[in-house]
């Protein structure tokens, strides 16, 4: 049983990981530099989760999470995080505290 669900985690955390390059598209290319949109992390540690990493607040607008939320439902184990950074601080050079 538990590795029929490693193997349904791994098939859907690569077809999820597609489509969110896919709705993420019209928002910068992916990276992780700050002058890019945002990172998708491609590490996939296991868990139901993909990981979002932006500067640009664009991502965080309702359109762009209504079409990440409509991904997410085929796959209701699933969840999406995105972690929104300061441009100011990263510009700037600052570290968080």
């Amino acid at each position: 049983m538990a590795i029929d669900l490693e193997v349904e985690q791994k098939r859907e955390w690569t077809a999820l990981y597609d489509q969110i390059q896919e709705v993420l598209a019209p928002f910068g290319e992916p990276d992780d530099e700050e002058e890019k949109g945002y990172l998708l992390v491609g590490d996939n540690l296991g868990s139901f989760e993909h990981r979002i990493e932006t500067n640009n607040l664009e991502i965080v607008k309702p359109v762009a999470i209504k079409a990440l939320q409509k991904l997410l439902a085929g796959y209701p184990n699933w969840e999406i995080m995105i972690a929104v950074c300061s441009p100011t601080r990263i510009r700037s050079g600052l570290e968080w505290a």
